[in-house]
């Protein structure tokens, strides 16, 4: 499986007012943690994470300003519940051989409503 490239930075600021400013120097908040590491807030360019994200590849490798590269996976995506844009993520150090199970919620779209009635027409 192949990795998708991003480059984030270091954040040193932190709270609602820094994810803010963050956000609009086209940047997207988050946090990447595992392995006994320490968190590490970083900045990830927006536009290329959205781009990622629709991928069908989970794999990223961040190359953090001045502190080397990571391999993570997202675990957490906050969106904003009208424009869907990206608010915060949260990356997952995983390495290479690692075997990782994840969840993946399934939602049906299109099914009968609660308490509904189906009408089936059967043609002769």
């Amino acid at each position: 499986m192949s990795e998708i490239k991003l480059s984030a930075k270091l954040r040193d600021t932190f709270g609602k007012g820094s994810a803010r400013q963050s956000r609009r120097d086209a940047l997207t908040p988050g946090v990447i943690y595992g392995h006994g590491t320490t968190p590490k807030h970083v900045g990830v360019e927006a536009h290329a994470l959205m781009m990622a994200l629709k991928t069908p590849n989970a794999l990223l490798s961040l190359d953090i300003e001045g502190d080397g590269t990571e391999l993570v996976i997202p675990k957490a995506v906050q969106r904003h519940p009208l424009k869907r844009n990206i608010l915060h993520v949260d990356f997952l150090i995983v390495q290479k051989g690692e075997k990782v199970t994840v969840e993946v919620p399934v939602v049906t779209e299109g099914d009968l409503a609660p308490g509904g009635n189906l009408l089936e027409t059967l043609l002769a």
